[in-house]
Parts: C-alpha cells; structure tokens; sequence
C-alpha cells in the first residue's frame, strides 16, 4: 500500500522580505574568548550541577514509575501500528472524505480568478 503525504498548511512570505544571501557572521577567536570570558558569570557552578542532577535521579525514578503507567493507560506500545480505522488504511479514502463538492465550480468557497 502506498501513503500520500501533503503539507496541510502553508505560510507564505513577501517576496523582498527575505535576503537573497544572508548575512554570514565570522569570529576570530579574541571575540570568541571575549564572549565566553563576558558569559561564564551566568554559567553555574559544578557544585550547582551535582546537587541539581542529584535531586534529579530521585525525580526521575518517580517520572519513570509515572511514564510506564502512561504507556498502559494509552497504549503507546502500539501506536505506531497501522490498524484499519473507520475509513481503512487507504488514504484516499481518507482524503475523500474532506471533499464536499465534486466540482470546485459548484464549491462557494473556491473562487477562479
């Protein structure tokens, strides 16, 4: 069987809103280090980080405990499996069933100009 994929939606950009080649930033390594030396401030310490990742293992065991009982509930395990719905595995049935007209001429909405 075959798929069909299609982009259900789309934004569309100004023409001239764009670069037509951008801007291309290039750093010697004294404004390398001068960025990193000016941020290392915010940065925090190891110490920070142990006691951060320590209390994160307790969290996680929890989190896991919680994730399994999701993966029941929903039945995640099988999620990805394709199964025949209501329309079928056919995506062209699928697609069928968003028609409203069978000519765009009589569609209101749809307008040739």
């Amino acid at each position: 069987m075959s798929k069909i994929n299609f982009i259900s939606c789309v934004y569309w950009i100004k023409r001239g809103v764009t670069k037509e080649v951008p801007n291309k930033v290039e750093l010697t390594k004294e404004d390398l280090k001068r960025i990193i030396d000016e941020h290392k401030q915010h940065l925090p310490s190891d110490e920070q980080n142990d006691d951060q990742m320590s209390v994160s293992s307790e969290e996680g065991e929890e989190n896991n405990e919680n994730d399994d009982n999701i993966v029941e509930k929903y039945d995640l395990d099988n999620y990805d499996d394709d199964s025949e719905g209501e329309l079928g595995t056919n995506s062209l049935s699928a697609l069928a069933s968003l028609t409203v007209f069978a000519d765009n001429n009589d569609d209101p909405y749809i307008q040739n100009d």
